[in-house]
């Protein structure tokens, strides 16, 4: 982030790169930062404006369509922000776009968010269960399929994600929601004993914190 102080400097440099005859890479380059930047700010317009001209030559341009993606959602646009994730997901899986794979996982999770907020919580799971196994991600996939697969009724389904983020593998990961979730949907399902028992499992694991 841009200390505000060099907020007016960043611009005059970035207007004075744009005027000039740069090739055009470095060019890209700049209007992925500006737009960046711009986002950062909360200047969600002019992200918009820099980030819609990195083209596909750009190694940038999957981290630019999908910030633009997360701009228009910030927006409350949700339409235009999955039709934006969804044109991450189709670009191929090519050394053209440097760190594609975690771009591509962040546009499962925003499609599935996106969905989630237009209550498609069918949808939004089916997103969510494309994360690969093995993303970086994954927990987080998990935790947030637990609560689309409640709001879509699918009690079992949600406490079977909720299970597999609690398993040894994710015991690094800090979710404490999670027991949270669990413990509403047990309460939903009339399981009150299992509802206890996952306060009890936050309270032992996060309250001393």
């Amino acid at each position: 982030i841009i200390p505000s102080r060099l907020n007016k400097e960043y611009d005059t440099a970035a207007n004075v790169l744009a005027s000039k005859d740069f090739p055009q890479d470095v060019l890209l380059k700049v209007n992925y930062i500006v737009g960046r930047v711009n986002y950062e700010k909360g200047r969600y317009d002019d992200a918009i404006s820099f980030l819609e001209t990195v083209t596909p030559e750009s190694p940038y341009y999957a981290k630019a369509q999908y910030l633009r993606a997360v701009v228009l959602a910030r927006k409350g646009k949700n339409t235009d922000a999955a039709i934006g994730c969804e044109r991450v997901l189709t670009l191929p899986f090519t050394r053209r776009y440097p760190g594609y794979a975690d771009i591509h996982d962040l546009a499962l999770l925003g499609a599935a968010r996106v969905a989630y907020g237009l209550g498609d919580y069918a949808k939004s799971v089916k997103y969510y269960e494309s994360v690969p196994r093995f993303s970086r991600y994954w927990d987080q996939a998990l935790f947030e399929n637990g609560w689309a697969r409640f709001q879509n009724e699918d009690s079992g389904g949600a406490l079977g994600s909720l299970q597999a983020l609690h398993a040894p593998q994710f015991e690094g990961s800090f979710q404490p929601e999670s027991w949270i979730l669990s413990s509403t949907v047990y309460f939903f399902s009339c399981l009150y004993d299992e509802a206890k028992f996952a306060l009890k499992s936050y309270e032992d694991l996060y309250l001393p914190m």
